[in-house]
């Protein structure tokens, strides 16, 4: 095959626009937002701990100094792991004193308070908000290879299945570009992975399940119900189906 051969302005269309959407697609599989807020808060966010989202004033925990962010490690000795928990532990020593262990900035602290009887409406026995978070201190080092690992191997592995077929599209566009023919095939592969999977879509873009992804040209495209969505994905087709059309009429690029 001539590597000098000159490219219709179609096929140079095609390959640029792969390129861009594998490059595209490996950007946005990289987790800069998670990033950013885990150096930010010092720490990875954890579903195991409770934390206190919000410390109301002249409460018992403003007087303990308690504080937006710290950790609930335990009350009266036992162990929390969920902000039921702690109300419920609360709730039955209202009234009394209640050893409290927080950890603050990676460093464990102990607290007495005393839960009130009737408290204001909306303040809460001792005046603070809890969530079922909290942040789990790490090097700078350490976040960052964590968060991309907890990124790329996720529950729905979203992240990792962008990159590796951002990875592709790249690929196949500088093989398209050096008219490799395995190019060629893989683009086409696509293409038509892409108009099968799109059918469903196409059909009843407001009922289709949000989940699911296509991959027209190798690009994942997470499918919503709007109009440009719908766009991008009939873009993808004419596209896919433009190239199949011209490599079967012109055959003497595999000679």
């Amino acid at each position: 095959m001539e590597m000098n051969k000159k490219r219709p302005k179609l096929l140079a269309v095609i390959i640029i626009l792969t390129i861009i959407g594998g490059v595209w697609g490996i950007i946005s599989s990289f987790p800069f937002f998670s990033l950013y807020t885990s150096i930010k808060q010092g720490g990875i966010t954890v579903n195991n701990k409770v934390s206190i989202q919000q410390v109301q004033p002249n409460t018992p925990a403003s007087e303990a100094q308690l504080m937006k962010g710290d950790t609930i490690v335990s009350i009266n000795g036992k162990n929390i792991t969920s902000s039921s928990e702690f109300v419920d532990i609360s709730r039955t020593n209202q009234g009394k004193e209640v050893s409290i262990v927080i950890e603050r900035n990676g460093n464990p602290q102990t607290v007495q308070l005393v839960p009130r009887i009737n408290p204001p409406t909306n303040e809460g026995r001792l005046g603070i908000v809890l969530t079922n978070t909290g942040v789990e201190k790490k090097s700078t080092l350490e976040l960052i290879s964590q968060v991309i690992i907890r990124s790329y191997l996720g529950k729905e592995l979203i992240r990792l299945q962008s990159l590796f077929f951002g990875i592709i599209s790249v690929a196949i566009g500088i093989g398209l570009w050096k008219w490799k023919k395995w190019a060629f095939y893989g683009y086409l592969l696509s293409a038509g992975y892409g108009v099968i999977a799109s059918i469903p879509y196409l059909a009843n873009p407001a009922h289709y399940n949000t989940t699911k992804q296509i991959q027209p040209l190798f690009f994942p495209i997470e499918r919503t119900s709007n109009l440009t969505d719908t766009l991008i994905v009939i873009v993808s087709l004419i596209m896919g189906l433009l190239l199949a059309y011209y490599i079967f009429r012109q055959k003497k690029l595999f000679q």
